[in-house]
């Protein structure tokens, strides 16, 4: 693969990087650790430039149409006393107790002579609550989807859906890191300064200009990079307390090249109606209804028709326990594809052209189980 083209999909990565954070509920620091993860593991792929890099293909996608049009809200100014600078509050979104967001991204970066740009929608209901976040044009064989609703995520990439479930974040954690991400609170410093009042597409906002020394930590992780110029621009509604519009840019050269990024968001709607569904015809994540899960499984996560999970048992007990549970709804063991050991079995089941896979091991002071089936 050329090394351009590599580049190209270390920009999605980084951005794959940053939606799995917000969707696990990462906190600021970890959504730039992320990132940083990201960037060196997509550079340790560059240098590698004989080897296939299949992976990193199939997650970011060489180019994605745009739906969502680049963020176009005019700031207008204002009057500066308009409000006094100690009356604003910057808050958090699970201090807001709203019913439903959306915001759209729009990025764009220059690296090895190669301009590449693409948008992102997020959408949020507290119904559910549920999550939606679109990376290019929605009937887009290339973009990229993902939908979380109470416990379960949809994804879709390649024109191709997979289901997963998890139970240990609270949905409404990961929409915080959103507004997180272009937060003043994380960067208003010495650097950054108070330039006034003005209106953002019908909110009164305070402005904030935080210039290059602001900046200069998100890309200190990669030292060849040399800034000339940064600056991010953030717009917090007086009223509610967020950030409803930020434009972060900064541009520099890698080792003698010319690179550059900018990114735009705006909040297009604030409790207005939002609807996110499961995707039609994909099933949700799971095993089938006659399979049995204890009732007191902890740490519970699925991803397609495998589910893992903990039991507060022994090992021989749990071992026992689907030794009755699966013949009682008509599964047959298949001795031959099965072991068992002291603290670790892996049992095979048949019933009706199906098999399923069910290993038992200890994992510290409790049992870790892991269910995969496959056919019909």
């Amino acid at each position: 693969m050329e090394r351009t083209e590599m580049r190209r999909n270390l920009v999605l990565m980084i951005v794959i990087a940053l939606l799995t954070a917000l969707m696990t509920g990462c906190s600021p620091a970890k959504v730039a650790e992320k990132i940083t993860e990201a960037g060196e593991s997509s550079a340790a792929l560059v240098e590698q430039e004989e080897q296939p890099v299949a992976e990193a293909e199939d997650a970011a996608p060489e180019k994605v149409d745009e739906e969502v049009e680049e963020p176009q809200a005019e700031a207008e100014p204002t009057s500066e006393d308009e409000t006094d600078e100690d009356e604003l509050v910057i808050r958090d979104l699970d201090e807001l107790d709203l019913t439903s967001y959306r915001s759209e991204w729009a990025i764009e970066t220059l690296e090895e002579g190669v301009q590449e740009s693409f948008t992102m929608l997020i959408e949020y209901s507290a119904e559910g609550p549920a999550m939606r976040t679109l990376i290019g044009a929605s009937d887009a064989d290339d973009a990229m989807e993902v939908i979380r609703i109470g416990d379960t995520t949809y994804m879709r990439s390649g024109g191709e859906w997979m289901s997963m479930e998890s139970s240990e974040t609270d949905p409404i954690d990961a929409t915080v890191g959103t507004f997180h991400w272009a937060d003043p609170q994380q960067t208003i410093g010495e650097d950054c300064d108070r330039k006034g009042t003005e209106s953002v597409d019908g909110h009164k906002t305070v402005h904030y200009r935080c210039e290059t020394n602001a900046i200069q930590k998100w890309v200190a992780a990669d030292e060849d990079v040399k800034l000339d110029e940064a600056y991010a621009d953030y717009y917090v509604s007086q009223e509610l307390g967020l950030v409803v519009k930020s434009s972060i840019f900064w541009s520099g050269d890698r080792a003698g090249d010319p690179i550059s990024y900018q990114l735009d968001t705006l909040v297009t709607s604030i409790n207005e109606p939002v609807s996110i569904t499961a995707p039609e015809g994909v099933a949700a994540p799971g095993v089938p209804e006659d399979i049995a899960i204890p009732l007191d499984a902890e740490d519970k996560s699925s991803f397609g028709t495998m589910v893992s999970f903990r039991v507060n048992h022994p090992v021989g007990d749990v071992i026992t326990w689907y030794e009755e549970q699966m013949p009682a709804n008509d599964w047959e063991l298949d001795a031959d594809a099965s072991m068992s050991m002291e603290d670790m079995a892996s049992q095979s089941w048949v019933k009706e052209g199906r098999t399923a896979t069910v290993i038992i091991s200890a994992d510290d002071d409790a049992t870790s189980v892991v269910i995969t089936v496959e056919g019909e």
